[in-house]
This record gives structure tokens, C-alpha cells and sequence, in this order.
């Protein structure tokens, strides 16, 4: 309490304060991680306000006399102070949509329980929600996960919200828009350069969390490395960091795993994508990549060794690996790497689509600008 107390008084002190309220047809609840070349393929941003909903990086505080009864009405009905607040700057805002990038927001959620009779609350998936299944992870934060519109993946999340009782009123199958946003900016198709790409998931002190993973992530790396070399096979590394500290952590964790001295190519926009596309087979554990690469054709493996279910690629059939012993990989990769696409599907229990939807003539982009154009014309 005496925390949350200082904190709220160390906010008051170094922000600045607005007293005029913008009026917007949009508001993008939480700036983490956005790209606005993106947005602006599907939003006008002219006439759209970006809420900054972080603690550590709010710097300005909205006030206004109306701001400050609602948010005393809606702490009088029992929300937190940051939820009122939020809930009063929209009222005041008045949008026809209130959209996030960050679909497992509770704070988002909250405030979309008591204004989605009001507003268009609009979430766009992010990542592969692996959590939801995970041993750690607090369950108790189901109740208040509230979504009216999800933007997702494809129909897979639908059965994995209803397997949690998570509510949401209403799924749109969206796809990948990071994906989307690839295809859109590549220049040609790319070429087959190499055999495999190894999608690189950097887990440091996640064995505090449940132990062996870090390990079982790192056999993934080994036994492709392994494979590669006995098979005399072009291998790239594709990383998940981009800052020279992450890096440099990124590159200690995986010295534990390979043998020789790869280079880890760092992520840079859309490189991932490129070596995924520009590879035979795309091998990893959980990354969301592995999806968006079985949506455009590419041939996958996902291995979790683990010995826990939370990790478990949705789909199962050749694209699925949990048997530990090398023979089993050894024996996977070439059964893979012998089929082209067509074959391999045969081999999958679901169709891609399941996952993840990728319509080349109506990209999530242009699916995402006309619900859109849908929802503030109606609004």
C-alpha cells in the first residue's frame, strides 16, 4: 500500500498537465512496442489519440473538472484509480473506437467492462498466448480478461478462450498484421538460401519459473545444430534480440548449446520473417513465427521438451515434436525436409488456416482498415 503510494505521488510530481482534452475519433489504448508506419496503413492518425497506459512511462496526466468528478464516480462504483482514470479521459475523449495492440491487457479489459456498451473496444492479437496454459500463471486473472472484439489469429483462439471462460463477445479473424506488414514490404519473393532456420528464444531465468526449460530450449538448439552439421546443411540463426545489451545475453545463453561459434543474426525489422521465408524449414519451440510461417507455406517443426502440455503446438502431426531423443529429431528433419509443402500438410491434423489465416488477395492490413472504416461509420 505504502508503495502504490509513493509511486502515485512520484507520478503527480514529475508529470506534466494537460487541461485540454482532444477530441478523437480513435483512441489506441497503451503506445508499448507500436509502430506507427504500421498503424498508418489502416488508421488516420490525424485524427487519433495515443493513450500511454504504463506506469514507468506515463510523464503527462490529463485533468479537467469533468475528469475529476468521473473518475470519483467510477472509484465510488469500486474500480482502481488507474481504471477511473481511464475510464473518465475516454468519456471525456469520446471516441468511436478504442483499439489496443496488447489484447491481454487487464487494465484494457477493465475499462472495456464499463464502457463497452458505449464505446467499440477493438483488441488486435499480439503473440501466441501460450500463458494462458502455463503452470505458473495466475488463472485467477481470467475473470477479469474481457474482450468485446478480438482481432485474432484465426479460430484457434476461440477455442482457447472458451477452454479458459475467458469472455469475448465477438472473434474476428484477423491473421498476423506483423506478418501482414512483411509481405506487404517485401520486394520479391525470396529464394530458398537456406536448408534451416532455427528461430531463436532467449529464455534466461525462466527455470525459476519452471524448471528444465531453459535446458529443453536449449536441446532444441543443439539438435539442430547437430542435425546441420552431420547433414552438411546451411543453418541461420535468427535472433529475438536487437539492443546490444539483449544481444550480448541473447548470445551468452545459447554458448551453453552450440558447439561451434555461430553467428547469431540480430533482429532487425522484418528479418526474422526474411530468414523463416528464406529457409527449407523453420525449427523452434513457441514462437509466434512458427505460425505465421505455416500460414505462408512454410514447412515447420516445433519441439517442446519440456514434459509440460502448456507448450504444445496446437496442431499435431509431423509439425510437432516432444519425444527428447535425438533419433526422433534426426528422424523428423529428414521426413520434413524430403516432402514439399503440399505433402507435409497431409501429414498435419489441422489445416494451417486453423492457426492462423493469410488470404494474399486481403491481407490483415486491408481486413483490419475496412473493419474499421466499419466500426466508425457506425459508431
Amino acid at each position: 500500500m505504502l508503495r502504490k503510494v509513493l509511486f502515485l505521488f512520484s507520478l503527480i510530481l514529475k508529470s506534466k498537465y494537460k487541461f485540454n482534452i482532444p477530441k478523437k475519433d480513435i483512441i489506441i489504448f497503451d503506445d508499448e512496442g507500436l509502430d506507427l508506419k504500421l498503424f498508418q496503413k489502416f488508421l488516420d492518425l490525424n485524427n487519433t489519440e495515443i493513450l500511454t497506459t504504463r506506469n514507468e512511462k506515463i510523464n503527462s496526466i490529463f485533468i479537467s473538472p469533468k475528469i475529476v468528478s468521473l473518475i470519483i464516480l467510477y472509484l465510488l462504483k469500486g474500480n482502481k484509480l488507474s481504471v477511473s482514470y481511464f475510464i473518465a479521459l475516454i468519456i471525456c475523449i469520446n471516441p468511436k473506437l478504442v483499439l489496443t495492440r496488447i489484447d491481454n491487457s487487464i487494465l484494457y479489459s477493465l475499462v472495456a467492462k464499463e464502457l463497452h456498451k458505449r464505446y467499440f473496444f477493438f483488441a488486435i492479437q499480439n503473440a501466441a498466448r501460450y500463458q494462458f496454459d502455463e503452470p505458473f500463471h495466475d488463472k485467477k486473472i481470467f475473470k477479469d480478461l474481457f474482450i468485446p472484439e478480438l482481432g485474432c489469429f484465426g479460430k484457434y483462439e476461440k477455442d482457447l478462450y472458451q477452454k479458459h471462460k475467458i469472455k469475448v463477445n465477438k472473434f474476428f479473424t484477423l491473421g498476423s498484421l506483423q506478418l501482414s506488414n512483411y509481405l506487404e514490404n517485401r520486394k520479391i519473393d525470396p529464394t530458398e538460401e537456406f536448408d534451416i532456420c532455427l528461430i531463436l528464444e532467449e529464455s534466461t531465468g525462466w527455470d525459476s519459473l519452471y524448471e528444465g526449460f531453459e535446458d529443453a530450449l536449449g536441446l532444441v538448439a543443439t539438435y539442430t545444430e547437430r542435425f546441420a552439421k552431420k547433414n552438411n546443411l546451411k543453418l541461420v540463426l535468427a535472433g529475438k534480440r536487437s539492443t546490444p545489451d539483449l544481444i550480448e545475453k541473447e548470445n551468452q545463453f545459447y554458448d551453453k548449446y552450440f558447439q561451434y561459434n555461430w553467428k547469431i543474426e540480430s533482429r532487425k525489422k522484418f528479418s526474422s520473417y526474411h530468414y523463416a521465408s528464406s529457409s527449407k524449414v523453420v525449427v523452434g519451440m513457441m514462437s509466434t513465427i512458427l505460425r505465421e510461417s505455416l500460414s505462408i507455406k512454410k514447412k515447420i517443426l516445433s519441439c517442446n521438451f519440456t514434459g509440460c502440455e502448456a507448450w504444445d503446438f496446437p496442431i499435431n502431426g509431423i509439425c510437432f515434436l516432444k519425444n527428447k531423443k535425438y533419433e526422433f529429431f534426426e528422424e523428423r528433419m529428414k521426413k520434413i525436409l524430403a516432402l514439399d509443402f503440399d505433402m507435409y500438410k497431409k501429414y498435419l491434423d489441422k489445416d494451417p488456416s486453423y492457426l492462423m489465416t493469410t488470404n494474399t488477395s486481403q491481407l490483415p492490413t486491408l481486413k483490419l482498415a475496412n473493419r474499421i472504416k466499419e466500426i466508425t461509420k457506425s459508431g
